[in-house]
């Protein structure tokens, strides 16, 4: 019995793992007062010399994503700063909710890897995430871009 019940949890532990979603911890940002839960499997990178965010690269298979808050010094509507972070792309997708204050980006970069980008507008600060990954993670990072996303706060 004690076996199968080793076996069990062994097993939910890997799919767990497989879906991004295991042994979260929280990233707290102390300089734009926003924190979002880091799947386990993700290596943490230095905070940025900033302090306006971090970096978390996926041990699992080849992706990482980033997370960042900025001032809106040039007073961009929601649009607007959509526009602005689309330049020089080739975006795939794209949607802009202004009465909600968010917009998503999402297109390949030079190397063929998906780019996916959220950003939200509050009180004169835009606060992001950008997910990078080849489409050969794409299901996993599917999963974890739900879980980053619905645990991001501001």
């Amino acid at each position: 019995m004690k076996k199968i019940l080793c076996s069990i949890c062994a097993l939910f532990m890997i799919s767990c793992a497989l879906c991004g979603t295991a042994f979260a911890e929280r990233y707290e940002n102390s300089r734009f007062g926003y924190s979002v839960d880091v799947p386990g499997g993700f290596d943490w990178q230095p905070e940025s010399e900033n302090g306006d965010g971090r970096s978390f690269v996926c041990t699992q298979v080849p992706g990482e994503f980033s997370v960042w808050g900025s001032f809106n010094a040039l007073d961009h509507t929601v649009k607007e700063a959509a526009d602005f972070a689309a330049q020089g792309h080739r975006i795939a997708y794209r949607r802009v909710n202004a009465k909600e204050g968010w917009f998503v980006l999402s297109w390949l970069n030079s190397k063929g890897e998906i780019v996916y980008r959220r950003d939200w507008l509050k009180d004169g600060t835009f606060y992001a995430m950008m997910f990078v990954y080849p489409k050969s993670s794409q299901k996993f990072f599917d999963s974890v871009i739900k879980n980053v996303t619905r645990s991001f706060s501001f």
